[in-house]
């Protein structure tokens, strides 16, 4: 099991063995040069099939903006980003070169242009300019003379380039006004700098053919030095297409032979390959996203990446692409696609381990980081911030900061840290709220998902709710479910039924509150334009997986279904493929327990068959109006507590007696949300915010109630769909499969004569009328 000293072992290695295997452990211990990095699993997986030769052009997406790694460095955790990350890795090749639409091409450290300076000196030969030989240099990359070249590619003009030759009678300025008519803006400089004798054999050359010629005299300006930059060495190209052009064509096309024979370090073997290169921002390369949009440039960097992915050669050699971005979705289908030899690597978010950890040497690193920090506001204090009273590390990296970046922990400590608060007495170390945090990663998701998605702060609790007793003690066991990670008692989702104003949302949002997890809702994803509506899907789906576990909160969720079945919807299709993939995401057992969907509506009817089966929506909850003034007068006891905790001028001074005398005269039809309103106007009628009998009966009072006419029916509905017989109330367990047998039938439900409720008795705990 010895590690691979050269480049030719491992090319002559065709299989991937244990040695191979032990390579590539023996890479990531050494990226950071003696020091012990800790990578991920994304990074294991680059590195084993970068040496197995299995793919050399690898599409990472993800969280690429953040801290992938760390490592320990004299006693202290250093974290690292993404490209020092890669540059560790690629530390055995000749040359890495990073890109992105901001910086352009440029060496990923001195080292590498170091050791590029000096090939490329060693291996250049003289070219002769176009307009002596009156030829395009016909060889690519290094030939067998050695010469670096790199053959010239046709830019793409602002118009359609001509192919029929300009009249030769036409004077010279005329010419010269169509060829620079034609000509993209950078080539203009080169034909304005040429001698007349040159411009005179361009015109009579065909538009094509001039591009051509003036493309191929700029490259070769570069290949001879001609262009150079204050230190007297060529230039990288930095026009876009130059760029992709120059990588495949010139990079790409170095052999390790050559290596070998002009540089000292890969005789000693500590170089292994020839090139790296690291391309940040992907997806701003390719603005137009699907394929059939992108301009004819775009198309020619795909055509140079596909090129480059397709080329077993390159792989063979060692030299790796690497493509970063955020979005999968933003990007041509090409790019993520093994047929044409890219191979995609998620990286994922942090999990709660890797953001306990990094919590816990955050204090160390704001300081190492920012001197004099501590001095901030003129005093000194004993913490850069301490966490929230009642709060451990542990707590905090579970649910405040699931779903962050370790970038974004760090931005919100560093402005907590910055701003000290002061007693009057001393200098306070300041909090890392909860707060804090949850609005920076409000503004990250709705930035990430252009709105789509919307962060939900669960404040409301369990003791906030009256009533509801068998659906809370379920609840509360999902949610401890969740804190143990116990993710066999987790459903993948829960379909709350039932009349409006029951209390569905605030049940939702119990549970999430005490399971300590982020709640969000998804809003529309469809988009008038063609493509957009799966890619938004795809992206919104993501953003859920990296703030896992999280609870998904759909209201209204009847009328945000996806139906398969109806063909004619007039968007080609589109409603009935974002609904089998919404089905397939929501079916995908590695997923039970990351993705908790808890869907609200008042008409389970709607939904298609396949989505209300177990796998899916495995409980479906009947969330119903109370049956008597018991447990009406414990919804109204809840909400005294809810007012209490929020309101500090909030008195209640009403008798038990008072309560169930009052609450078992509330009209018919009432629900909770109706009890819910009837106090906040009662609290409006108390002056000193003193709520009595007489006030509370002026809220109910003043109320003018609005008959729901399909309120009947949605109880109806509740029961009939309900999958769950404990979860069923205790009041209506016995009616329900009178519920079944008379929706079944189209019967109409008996009631007394005063159209009042009978407790207990065999027609129900309420009173229906069956609307026709």
């Amino acid at each position: 099991m010895t590690k691979f000293n050269s480049f030719v072992k491992v090319h002559c290695c065709s299989i991937i063995s244990l040695s191979m295997v032990e390579t590539c452990n023996n890479t990531l211990k050494s990226v950071e040069r003696g020091s012990k990095m800790t990578v991920r699993e994304w990074a294991h997986s680059l590195v084993l099939k970068m040496r197995s030769k299995s793919a050399h052009v690898f599409t990472l997406t993800g969280n690429v903006n953040d801290l992938v790694a760390r490592a320990r460095v004299n006693e202290r955790d250093e974290y690292y980003n993404l490209s020092e990350t890669l540059t560790r890795i690629f530390d055995r090749h000749a040359f890495v070169f990073e890109y992105d639409m901001a910086s352009g091409l440029r060496f990923a450290n001195e080292e590498s242009e170091k050791r590029f300076r000096e090939f490329e000196k060693k291996m250049r030969t003289p070219v002769n300019p176009v307009g002596e030989t009156n030829e395009v240099p016909p060889t690519d990359g290094v030939d067998a003379t050695g010469e670096l070249r790199l053959r010239p590619r046709r830019p793409t003009a602002a118009t359609e380039l001509r192919i029929e030759r300009i009249n030769p009678l036409l004077p010279a300025h005329v010419r010269d006004g169509r060829i620079n008519n034609t000509l993209p803006t950078e080539l203009r400089e080169v034909y304005a700098n040429l001698p007349e004798e040159e411009k005179n054999q361009l015109r009579q050359l065909t538009d094509v053919e001039i591009v051509e010629r003036l493309m191929a005299r700029q490259l070769t300006q570069v290949n001879n030095g001609e262009v150079q930059e204050e230190n007297g060495e060529a230039a990288l190209p930095q026009r876009i297409d130059h760029v992709f052009a120059f990588l495949r064509e010139c990079v790409f096309s170095i052999k390790m032979e050559k290596i070998i024979e002009h540089l000292e370090e890969a005789r000693n073997g500590q170089i292994e390959a020839p090139a790296a290169v690291i391309i940040h921002g992907t997806e701003f390369v390719f603005t137009g996203g699907s394929d059939h949009r992108l301009s004819d440039v775009e198309q020619s960097i795909l055509g140079n990446l596909v090129g480059i992915a397709g080329n077993s050669k390159i792989g063979k050699e060692g030299s790796v692409l690497v493509l970063a971005a955020k979005n999968e979705a933003t990007l041509p289908a090409a790019l993520t696609d093994p047929a044409y030899g890219f191979c995609k690597i998620e990286i994922p978010y942090p999990d709660q381990g890797q953001r306990e950890h990094f919590l816990s040497v955050l204090t160390s690193r704001i300081d190492a980081n920012v001197p004099g920090l501590r001095l901030f506001g003129g005093g000194e204090r004993e913490q850069v911030y301490v966490l929230p009273e009642g709060m451990t590390i542990e707590s905090f990296s579970r649910g405040p900061t699931s779903g962050m970046r370790l970038l974004d922990i760090e931005n919100v400590a560093r402005d907590i840290a910055a701003t000290p608060r002061d007693d009057g007495q001393e200098l306070v170390s300041p909090v890392l709220s909860v707060e804090a945090l949850w609005d920076r990663k409000k503004d990250y998701l709705k930035s990430a998902s252009r709105g789509r998605i919307e962060p939900v702060n669960p404040v409301m609790c369990f003791d906030w709710i009256g009533g509801h007793d068998e659906i809370k003690q379920y609840l509360k066991a999902v949610a401890e479910a969740v804190l143990r990670g116990d993710t066999a008692r987790i459903p993948k989702g829960i379909l709350l039924q039932g009349p409006p104003g029951t209390g569905k949302s605030v049940l939702c949002e119990a549970t999430a509150q005490m399971s300590g997890i982020s709640m969000v809702g998804v809003r529309n994803q469809m988009d008038m334009w063609l493509g957009n509506s799966t890619k938004h899907q795809t992206i919104d789906t993501n953003l859920l997986m990296a703030f896992a576990p999280v609870v998904v909160r759909q209201d209204e969720a009847d009328g945000k279904q996806y139906n398969r079945n109806d063909q004619y919807q007039g968007d080609g299709g589109v409603s009935a493929e974002m609904g089998s993939n919404h089905l397939e995401f929501m079916g995908d057992e590695s997923r039970r327990g990351k993705v908790i969907w808890i869907a609200i509506s008042n008409r389970p009817d709607i939904f298609d068959e396949a989505m209300i089966r177990p796998g899916r929506f495995d409980r479906i909850v009947p969330i119903l109006p109370p049956t008597n003034p018991e447990d009406w007068a414990k919804v109204a006891k809840a909400i005294v507590r809810k007012m209490v905790a929020q309101y500090e001028e909030f008195k209640w001074s009403v008798s038990d007696d008072n309560l169930l005398e009052i609450v078992s005269k509330l009209p018919r039809g009432s629900t909770q949300s109706h009890l819910n309103e009837f106090f906040y106007r009662a609290y409006y009628f108390a002056k000193d915010g003193n709520i009595g009998p007489d006030e509370l009966r002026q809220g109910i009072n003043d109320y003018r109630p609005m008959e729901n006419s399909q309120f009947d029916r949605q109880i109806e509905l509740a029961l009939e769909y309900s999958n769950s017989e404990e979860l069923v109330p205790a009041a209506w367990r016995g009616y329900k499969a009178k519920v079944k047998k008379a929706v079944k039938s189209d019967a109409v439900y008996p009631m007394d004569a005063a159209g009042s409720a009978i407790p207990g008795g065999e027609e129900g705990p309420l009173p229906f009328k069956k609307t026709g």
